[in-house]
């Protein structure tokens, strides 16, 4: 009887054992690495365009730090949430002037605000759209004139800066983020809005200013009338 006992119980912490060793290996193998050569090429970026491993400094007045600038830690690197690249910082001795971001920036996966305000950044990356937490997007007066489709993947994005820049036209696919609060428009070459930037319901906040062709549409006029803060100059009513 004893023996009949330990036995199947012995068993059962071979299987347990060797399950663990099989779940073990199954993980190993179905977790995805951390991508080293994109980060690498990152650094190289940011060590090139004197925004490497910058001091952090407080952002708040509970003393919550953030880097201005991209950290060469590793593991600050992976865990990143909040980076400051705006050219006007009066953090170091020289200005900030990017021109481009590169398309590593995919690499900071749990990247929630990206400022890169005041630069002469003229293209924004596809690999945009694979930032899923990113909530706060600022390309404030930079020089883009157009945006990536894969911005508008953005799902928890609430504001997006986009004044002072060329912009022409925004496209359709603006509809796709229904978590969109604030919207910043003014001084870029806009004509027109798409039809779908109604679809905005939970926008409080948008500025047009500065469009001098501007033409809103009458549903677009109505749809504005129900935003909290809605700034705009004079325009024509187009019909």
């Amino acid at each position: 009887m004893i023996s009949y006992i330990v036995v199947p119980a012995a068993k059962g912490l071979i299987l347990l054992f060797v399950g663990a060793i099989v779940f073990g290996v199954i993980v190993r193998f179905t977790t995805k690495p951390p991508d080293t050569q994109s980060e690498d090429k990152l650094l190289s970026w940011a060590d090139e365009n004197g925004v490497g491993d910058m001091l952090h400094f407080r952002s708040d007045m509970s003393g919550r730090k953030t880097y201005h600038g991209i950290p060469r830690d590793r593991d600050k690197l992976r865990a990143l949430a909040e980076l400051y690249l705006y050219g006007n910082s009066d953090q170091r001795e020289r200005l900030v002037e990017l021109k481009n971001l590169p398309h590593e920036i995919e690499v900071l996966k749990n990247l929630v605000v990206l400022d890169t305000s005041v630069n002469k950044i003229d293209e924004i990356p596809e690999t945009i759209g694979k930032l899923k937490h990113l909530t706060i997007l600022n390309l404030h007066e930079n020089r883009v004139a157009a945006l990536p489709n894969s911005l508008f993947r953005l799902k928890n994005l609430k504001e997006l800066q986009l004044s002072r820049n060329r912009l022409t036209a925004l496209p359709p696919e603006i509809k796709n983020l229904k978590n969109l609060q604030t919207l910043c428009l003014e001084e870029n070459r806009l004509e027109s809005l798409p039809k779908e930037i109604t679809a905005l319901k939970k926008l409080a906040y948008l500025d047009i200013r500065g469009n001098e062709h501007l033409q809103l549409n009458e549903a677009q006029i109505e749809w504005a009338k129900g935003i909290k803060e809605f700034y705009c100059d004079k325009f024509e009513v187009k019909l």
